[in-house]
Parts: structure tokens; sequence; C-alpha cells
């Protein structure tokens, strides 16, 4: 089963772009590889990322070609370059993306990277930097814009800002809630809310 999901990185559309079974699990996969221990709002920030890249064309042919690019997703790199080698997610990691991408597709949920196509731990590669692991320019991309911060990732896009990013066809989360409670729809979105500061879903 499918569904429709809008991405919306900036103001005016663009062509969607269609995600099989196979481009969710390796967006599962590698999203929970970098992000796993972030919130919600993190883990969702980085599956835009995944998301601009892919509809964007400028870095690897749709969502597989995008997570296999060398050295873009440093989990990837460090299983042998394709994200098929990184671990399932559990049933649990499983319903957050699903829940993620549900909430794209009802229109509940927007931008969470607010138009980012890069993001780092910067405390991580600053120390990598002092120790001349990495070259210095990498921290922060040389000043490449941020577009929020969230938990322990920094999100940048380029110089340019990001075109609107329609992005279509994803499983759905069909667990009904109890009469009187909430499903996991309104859990996320809530929690995702909160982590925001309670202000409004981005749009």
């Amino acid at each position: 089963m499918s569904l429709a999901v809008a991405l919306l990185a900036g103001a005016s559309p663009a062509a969607a772009l269609t995600l099989s079974a196979e481009d969710v699990d390796a967006i599962g996969r590698v999203s929970i590889a970098e992000a796993g221990n972030q919130s919600d709002a993190g883990l969702a920030a980085v599956i835009d990322v995944i998301l601009h890249r892919a509809a964007s064309g400028g870095f690897g042919g749709g969502v597989q070609g995008v997570l296999d690019a060398p050295r873009q997703f440093e989990p990837v790199s460090r299983v042998g370059g394709s994200w098929r080698n990184l671990p399932p997610p559990t049933a649990e990691q499983r319903t957050r993306i699903a829940t993620i991408l549900s909430l794209k597709a009802d229109g509940v949920l927007g931008d969470v990277s607010q138009g980012g196509l890069y993001f780092q731990n910067e405390a991580i590669v600053r120390k990598r930097a002092a120790a001349g692991q990495v070259k210095s320019s990498l921290v922060g991309f040389g000043g490449m814009p941020v577009t929020v911060r969230i938990g322990e990732h920094t999100f940048y896009r380029s110089r340019q800002p990001a075109e609107a990013v329609p992005v279509a066809a994803v499983p759905a989360v069909s667990a009904a809630p109890a009469p009187g409670r909430s499903g996991p729809a309104d859990d996320y979105a809530a929690a995702v809310q909160k982590t925001l500061g309670g202000g409004e879903l981005p749009e």
C-alpha cells in the first residue's frame, strides 16, 4: 500500500518523487544509522535531507543512488558503500520511519530540516579537525548557510535556496487508535511540536 507525501522545502512546486518499498527500507536503514539516537524531530530532519537530495537530481539517481553515493553518508561508507549492508530497523524503528512519512503524506508534518541538503555533528567534526583527521574547512561545510539545529545535528542548505520538493508513494501506518485515544500520527505530531518549542509544525 502506498500514499502521497508532500515535502515542501521552498515556495514553488517541483516534480514529484515516487518512493518504492525498497526506497523506504533504504531511508529507514540510513536515517536510523545517522540519527536513531536523536529525537523524532532530528530523525525527521535527516529523512528530509535524503528526500531533498533524491528530488534534486544532483546527488545520485533516486533515493538509493543518493544513499550509496561515495562519501555522502558515513554509516554507508563504513559498511562498504551500500545501504543494504546496514542492519534493518527494528519494529519500533520501522514504526518511527513510517509514521514520519505518513505524517508528511497527510500534510501534517512539513520540512523539519527547513530546506536542508547537508547535515553534520559539528562537535565530532571539530574534534576530528583538531586531531588532523579531516580538513578544518569541513567544519560547518566552510560556512554553508545553517537552516536549523536539532539535537546533535546542524542542517545546512546550499548557497542557493532549495525549490519545493513534493515526494510520493510510501507505506502507510495502519494502526488505529482506541476510542478516545490519540494515534501514532497524533502522538508524533505533538512530540515534534514540543521539540520545536510548541510552535506550529513546519510548512
